[in-house]
């Protein structure tokens, strides 16, 4: 996906805003919605394209090469040519100049994965094959343009293998080129955009479909990947990526945060409630973020499923400010103050009238990030109305005005302020401490705050403060002293009564606490003991101390002590069926660093569950299993037609049962299945993963007949399976195992009188070659001894 201009596209159903940004909803999609699409941009326009979509009340099942373009300027969709490779669903694209370049992604239902490239010329409404892309055949990888070139990487295989190499392509010369492996190690379903010379790419899944957090940098002048920052603490699928003016953008479960490569943090921006975005297109352009297709996992009869809205994020927009309150501070002064609620602002606004709602003139310009002013030099006895604005100069926009307010500047609207609340004081070091306190007034011009080393008597005053500053620094104390502390009010007309008093003690000379350990992990060894580690932030710790919680993450108690500069332990007192939960901090002389990140681990009970798997009827399977543990609540049954989407839970046996028939299957699929035993809320480890197909209707017995198949059984595994005189130019043949697993294509070889099935490197058993013809389907059974 294209990521380097932004206009961001999502599909979805509901809408909201978090601070920045505003979303409208745009045109409609004008072709059929869909999941697992291509996007990118060029020259302010985005492209989608590709995709598939499956219909429980229709039986549709389709994928796509259409390819679309959206003009959010004047806001219309517009039918491009289609892709000329074979219809697809996750494959990557990125656009270069007036350039679009898509390639690789899945056949539909993830029968094959693909590796050709194509390239889009966007003046002419063309395509062009290029060099086909050299790596392992590949779906739901990353793409994206850092200078002149394109980067791919990551993603799967057709098996589910995740991949972590990394290619660039030089479209100047159609030429790929292997660059350094991701240093985030194998996965798919990443986030990736770039900005100026650097891209970036993190999260996604791992081998076991497990969400990643991390968030890696990319520099291609030096080939080497970075770890970044990711306190983002964002987790799971469907995790999107793009970026726009400088920034990158990321989008996971309705909320969108902005990355700043400069400062290397997360902000959030804006919110979207929705639940349409996944598998869906996240693409940029200029200031704005648009978001479309996907799915929304709950498909009503009008085709919800695949919802077609079109959404839009303007980045270039400021909510008016609702705080704004004027102060009369004298006969010719009067103060504004408000909340600095805007985030991209270079200045503030002040217009002034002496009519409400009317007669308003710019009086002044203060920077960015200010909160308050004072308008001077005013008539005595005039009513004043005032009102502010936000705005960003660089991109020529606007917030609207603020609330109205208004103060008179006459003798009868000056008292003495209040005195303040809440006085405190804090320790900083051997030498200073910081007063803070609540401003319980609206006119104050200053603050007093006044010192004793005793509690009641020989206060003098040690400094002030300006409107508005509610805390104050007293440096140059003595070490381990005891001093008091309070606080008055001030202005023309007089002064308010003090605050109560406050105290605080110097430091003793102690060395400063240590910073907090991070990165806690918990790890289940292959002996049900749980590893611990963590990376090590202080340089003046004189150990750790490590806590633990059993089956909740509420009630910690020290679990051991370590010395200076460990940073792991393997913990062997833990009992199967339990989860536990740690924390750990550093300690020196000074006191202790706060706690790290909470981990936890569960200990599987041991079942040992062996699962069997029978085609039983053209729409039943029978599992069976046999257990070492029958001392268990129950078992719970998960299944799935696809492993690389992961199973669901389809049925909850009790303990006294062994056997289980799934039934209103469809008829000739295949199913995977897997079970757990349960004791309360704990579970077992999984038993073997095994398929089994429904059995077959549509068996055509006279072609059965026609075709013949060959010294079987053998044992050298080379079957002749002879079609003569049978027009066989438009068959389906798939090979399967004896649990009904597909195979690789490339053990079925089409010869002029049939085809040849080379099973030399496969083990001994029984394997199934389907037949698929217009006349029906045909099932021979291979023997290979």
């Amino acid at each position: 996906m294209k990521v380097i201009k932004t206009l961001i596209f999502l599909l979805f159903v509901s809408v909201g805003c978090f601070g920045q940004g505003e979303w409208t909803r745009m045109a409609d999609f004008a072709g059929y919605g869909r999941k697992y699409v291509i996007g990118f941009s060029i020259n302010g326009k985005v492209y989608i394209g590709t995709g598939a979509r499956i219909s429980a009340f229709t039986s549709t099942q389709l994928a796509y090469t259409e390819v679309w373009r959206y003009d959010p300027i004047s806001d219309t969709w517009t039918q491009m040519a289609d892709l000329p490779g074979v219809a697809r669903l996750l494959a990557v694209a990125f656009s270069l100049g007036d350039k679009g370049y898509v390639g690789m992604g899945f056949t539909f239902r993830f029968t094959s994965a693909l590796k050709d490239f194509w390239e889009y010329n966007s003046s002419l409404n063309t395509w062009t094959q290029k060099l086909d892309f050299p790596g392992v055949a590949r779906g739901n990888g990353v793409g994206i343009t850092i200078g002149e070139k394109g980067y791919i990487g990551l993603g799967s295989d057709n098996l589910g293998n995740k991949l972590s190499d990394f290619w660039e392509y030089d479209p100047s010369k159609d030429q790929w080129s292997k660059k350094a492996d991701f240093g985030g190690g194998e996965r798919n379903d990443a986030i990736c955009f770039a900005i100026n010379d650097r891209g970036y790419v993190g999260y996604g899944s791992n081998e076991t479909n497990s969400p990643i957090q991390d968030f890696w940098e990319y520099n291609p002048a030096s080939d080497q990947w970075v770890q970044k920052t990711h306190s983002l603490l964002v987790r799971g699928h469907s995790i999107h990526g793009t970026s726009t003016n400088k920034t990158g953008y990321l989008l996971k479960d309705g909320r969108v945060y902005a990355y700043d490569p400069r400062q290397d943090q997360w902000s959030r921006v804006a919110d979207v409630f929705s639940k349409g975005y996944n598998g869906g297109a996240f693409v940029g352009t200029g200031s704005k973020i648009v978001l479309c297709f996907g799915y929304n996992n709950e498909e009503t009869q009008d085709g919800k499923l695949y919802p077609k809205e079109v959404w839009q994020l303007n980045l270039n927009f400021i909510p008016a400010l609702t705080t704004l309150i004027a102060t009369t501070i004298s006969t010719s002064r009067i103060d504004l103050s408000w909340n600095d609620e805007a985030i991209s602002e270079e200045k503030y606004e002040i217009y002034r009238s002496t009519t409400s709602s009317s007669g308003f003139t710019k009086v002044a310009e203060v920077g960015a990030n200010t909160t308050a002013y004072q308008d001077q030099g005013l008539t005595k006895d005039v009513t004043y109305y005032y009102k502010i604005k936000a705005v960003n100069v660089t991109e020529g926009f606007e917030s609207d005005f603020s609330n109205e307010t208004n103060a008179t500047t006459s003798e009868s609207a000056l008292v003495a302020p209040v005195s303040p609340l809440s006085p405190s004081a804090t320790a900083l070091s051997i030498s200073s401490i910081r007063v803070n306190w609540v401003d319980n007034s609206n006119n104050e011009v200053t603050f007093e705050v006044y010192r004793s080393t005793q509690l009641t008597s020989g206060f003098a005053k040690v400094g002030e403060t300006l409107t508005n500053v509610t805390t104050f620094t007293d440096s140059g104390l003595n070490n381990g002293t005891t001093y008091y502390y309070k606080i008055l009010a001030k202005n023309n007309v007089g002064s308010s009564s003090f605050s109560p008093t406050t105290s605080a003690t110097t430091l003793v000379d102690v060395p400063p606490l240590p910073a907090k350990p991070l990165n806690l992990t918990a790890q289940v060894t292959t002996s049900n003991h749980i590893q611990l580690s963590w990376q090590d932030q202080a340089n003046n710790e004189t150990g750790f101390e490590l806590y633990r919680s059993v089956n909740n993450n509420s009630s910690f108690t020290k679990l051991l002590d370590f010395t200076a500069n460990v940073i792991g332990y393997t913990d062997q007192s833990v009992i199967e069926g339990n989860t536990y939960y740690y924390q750990v901090r550093a300690i020196n002389s000074g006191g202790n660093s706060d706690f790290s990140n909470e981990a936890s681990a569960s200990i599987p009970f041991s079942s040992n569950i062996v699962l069997q798997a029978f085609g039983n009827t053209s729409n039943t399977i029978r599992l069976s299993w046999t257990t070492t543990n029958t001392s268990v609540d129950g078992y719970k049954i998960e299944r799935t037609d696809d492993e690389n989407k992961g199973y669901a839970e389809v049925a909850d046996v009790s303990r006294n049962s062994l056997e289980y028939i799934d039934q209103n299957l469809e008829s000739g699929k295949t199913y995977f299945y897997r079970i757990r035993s349960f004791k309360g809320s704990s579970f077992s480890q999984y038993s073997n993963r095994i398929g089994a197909n429904t059995l077959v209707t549509g068996i055509n017995e006279t072609l059965s007949q026609q075709i013949k198949v060959l010294n079987n059984p053998n044992v050298t595994g080379v079957f002749q399976i002879k079609t003569e005189r049978l027009n066989n130019q438009n068959w389906q043949v798939e090979l399967r195992d004896e649990q009904m697993k597909v195979l690789p294509q490339n053990l079925v070889l089409k010869s002029n009188t049939g085809y040849q099935i080379d099973l030399r490197r496969k083990p001994s058993g029984v394997y199934f070659l389907i037949f698929d013809t217009f006349n029906g389907k045909v099932i021979k059974r291979l023997i290979k001894l």
